[in-house]
């Protein structure tokens, strides 16, 4: 059988155990992740089993199974095989005879997020425990073995009590140390690497706080904001006190990794005249390194993960080849046009490319967490794996803040890292639906790929990227804000507006259709989170399509040409229905948005705030349509 990542067992309750399954443990354990297996475990295995391999198969005399690997891991993803295998019937427990030659096509396959406890949607710290067991148990059950977690950085300090800086406490230091304490050696048993990590450094404010000599002395402007790097990782102080808190972060939790993040912002601190050349970036990363080369005199199988971000963008593959091949690496380079963006272009940059042919070790960030607003996109998650795997690249790392709205994206991901050559898009949506308990997981799996292309529609028709938690409906607040401030209509602006008329609507309007198509495709059967979502981006496709038609509307009224559109003689009427929908829209969204986030599992916090279709209406409101110059009024 070709085995898959998404089988869910049916349950056992009260049936007599059937014939044991006989596990065999080959090879020398010191191999911790063992490439490829040798004759006769692979033999007829259509394509080399990568890492993580095992192999299962008949036993002649006695009837049962044997599973062997060179590796302790590959033994237990056998066992997991097995597990999905599992059926119950006539009272009986049953495994069919069957025999599996499988292994991982990526090394690494799983999530980062927020601190435990940042993102929990319960207040207290047995109702978080139970939350985050749960999804360490899905992701166990799918074969993912990552689950990367902010330690220090985020909310203000650390996540862990550090003895020595104390001052970096927060209010809810205690109770994400407890969850630390308990969830790190709960995910290892159960075949997850679980790895803290230290956050971006321009969120490290609170240092400079305790430590003035450590504030970076300059800032850059970007637009009308001051951009300063918190702390001058120049100064040697600066590594001192972060070495500090890393040993005492290993001494609590021994991981067998730790990961470190370079600033996002193109931000320095040296001026020009004293910078002579030393990248910012370079620094940080050298920081980290020498960090892990201290903490290894006590922990000596420790290794370093370092993220690039867009702001060390171009220097990545310096950077790279700056520090020893041992150093791992996870590629990230930002919203727009890096690895969080939904547009029909590869974002494995050639630098990335070039360094994964010259043996690093590089893993690809991408995010495979849901949202009201922008959801996983699943046609993108499957591109961006494909395009990382064709690169080289060792790994997958997608930020997920909430379960189970990260369900449906790690279930694809699980599917496409572990094995790209197994099924295709619309089995692993069938598999996925059937899990789910759909009654027609064919119509359901259809259901979700047209919710999949209507919400690629939106997004492209927004911001073009799923790097926030909600989304934000910038570019939509750019095209009302310029009929606000009657901005002027060029021939630039006006080749945009026709790009809306042509292309754009058109897609939108389709997308409407999609979502509502999707949604009758569910029934009234299918889960009530997906109705919920398929209700709330048909609502965001109308807010969009309002957004756009008033802006093309006004663009058409500002320009010098007789035929203005079917509202000739109404353009303040008709400018004002599409406000109108907009704000009509947001009272049915706004309540239904919280209720999504909700039942996906994110923290309150996320979602207690305004929502995003809310301030988009707040600022259609704003919007005086009697004001609003044309060609015809203009003066």
């Amino acid at each position: 059988i070709a085995a898959g990542t998404g089988v869910k067992p049916e349950p056992a309750d009260n049936h007599p155990p059937g014939k044991s399954v006989r596990v065999v443990f080959q090879g020398p354990a010191a191999r911790r992740y063992a490439q490829e297996f040798s004759a006769p475990f692979f033999d007829g295995a259509a394509s080399r089993p990568g890492c993580q391999a095992y192999h299962v198969a008949p036993l002649p005399d006695d009837g049962g199974l044997v599973v062997r690997g060179l590796d302790v891991e590959g033994v237990y993803w056998g066992m997991k095989t097995l597990k999905q295998c599992i059926r119950f019937e006539g009272g009986r427990v049953c495994i069919p005879r069957l025999r599996v030659a499988d292994g991982a096509d990526m090394e690494e396959r799983g999530i980062w997020s927020q601190p435990f406890g940042f993102t929990s949607p319960h207040d207290d710290i047995e109702q978080s425990l139970i939350y985050y067991k749960r999804w360490i148990d899905w992701m166990s059950d799918h074969k993912l073995n990552l689950f990367e977690f902010i330690v220090f950085g985020e909310g203000g300090g650390s996540d862990f009590h550090c003895r020595r800086h104390p001052e970096f406490d927060h209010p809810d230091t205690e109770q994400h140390e407890a969850l630390l304490r308990e969830l790190i050696p709960y995910g290892r048993g159960r075949g997850i690497r679980m790895v803290p990590i230290l956050s971006h450094p321009q969120h490290y404010g609170f240092i400079p706080r305790a430590f003035p000599e450590l504030e970076a002395p300059y800032a850059m402007r970007n637009h009308d904001r001051i951009v300063r790097l918190p702390v001058n990782f120049f100064h040697p102080g600066a590594r001192r006190l972060l070495l500090e808190v890393a040993e005492e972060l290993v001494e609590r939790f021994a991981p067998d990794e730790l990961s470190c993040w370079l600033t996002e912002f193109r931000t320095h601190a040296l001026p020009p005249d004293e910078r002579r050349g030393r990248s910012q970036f370079l620094q940080e990363a050298q920081v980290f390194y020498g960090i892990v080369q201290e903490l290894r005199k006590s922990s000596p199988d420790l290794r370093c993960k370092i993220l690039l971000t867009q702001g060390s963008y171009p220097e990545n593959l310096d950077l790279m080849r700056a520090l020893p091949e041992e150093v791992k690496w996870v590629f990230y380079s930002g919203e727009r046009t890096g690895t969080y963006n939904t547009r029909l272009r590869n974002p494995i940059h050639p630098d990335i490319a070039a360094a994964a042919a010259e043996g690093r070790w590089i893993s690809l960030c991408n995010p495979l967490r849901g949202a009201p607003a922008f959801a996983a996109h699943l046609g993108t998650i499957e591109r961006n794996i494909g395009y990382a795997l064709d690169a080289g690249l060792k790994g997958l790392g997608g930020m997920a803040y909430a379960f189970p709205g990260s369900a449906e994206g790690l279930f694809l991901a699980a599917e496409k890292t572990w094995n790209r050559r197994g099924r295709d898009r619309e089995a692993v949506l069938r598999a996925y639906a059937a899990e789910q308990g759909a009654s027609n997981p064919v119509t359901q799996a259809e259901a979700y790929r047209l919710y999949d292309d209507a919400l690629i529609v939106q997004s492209h028709a927004d911001t073009r990227c799923t790097g926030q938690p909600f989304g934000n409906f910038s570019r939509l607040a750019c095209l009302l804000e310029r009929i606000r401030s009657n901005a002027p209509v060029d021939e630039f602006v006006m080749r945009v507006a026709d790009e809306m008329e042509t292309d754009e609507l058109p897609a939108i309007e389709r997308a409407i259709g999609d979502a509502e198509r999707a949604l009758h495709l569910a029934g009234d059967a299918a889960e009530p989170l997906f109705r919920q979502r398929c209700e709330y981006l048909g609502g965001i496709l109308r807010v969009t399509r309002a957004a756009t038609e008033a802006f093309f509307m006004n663009c058409r009224e500002k320009c010098w040409d007789f035929y203005k559109g079917p509202w000739e003689g109404h353009f303040p009427e008709a400018l004002q229905a599409r406000l109108d929908t907009i704000r009509c829209e947001a009272e049915v969204l706004d309540p239904l948005y919280r209720r999504i986030a909700a039942m996906e599992g994110w923290a309150p916090r996320f979602y207690e705030k305004q929502s995003p279709a809310a301030a988009l209406a707040a600022l259609a409101a704003s919007i005086d349509v009697h004001a609003v110059t044309t060609s015809a009024t203009a003066r």
